[in-house]
């Protein structure tokens, strides 16, 4: 299948690192909204996180919430949310993320660390 295919490219040039093509790839994916979507937005936010692009990756970690499915997909784009809040100097959004966060009662203990660490250096 074509959509299969694409998202495989889009999947390969990641896991190689080919940042460049494989956001243009996801991009032409999430413009399809379907069955890949949720993976397309999910792995552009985690390429502009790795790329430090923050103000990207906060448009990206917003995508990926409302179509996270999982406790696993939530706690991550609240993580990535609560790291590119930070990094741009926006510290009352980390710091309500990482509440929501803290809140979920579904993330790890590592996630709940480093939502409280956020959280300190917001308010310091």
């Amino acid at each position: 299948e074509v959509k299969e295919a694409s998202y495989l490219l889009a999947d390969s040039y990641y896991r190689s690192s080919q940042w460049t093509k494989s956001l243009a790839q996801y991009k032409e994916i999430e413009a399809k909204q379907d069955q890949y979507y949720k993976k397309s937005v999910s792995r552009q936010a985690e390429i502009y996180s790795t790329q430090k692009d923050y103000v990207n990756a906060i448009q990206y970690w917003n995508k990926v919430l409302p179509v996270a499915t999982t406790n696993r997909d939530k706690a991550n784009a609240w993580n990535g949310l609560m790291e590119s809040y930070f990094e741009t100097q926006k510290y009352d959004s980390c710091i309500l993320v990482s509440q929501n966060l803290l809140a979920n009662g579904t993330s790890t203990p590592e996630a709940e660390n480093k939502a409280l660490l956020y959280q300190g250096k917001s308010y310091y």
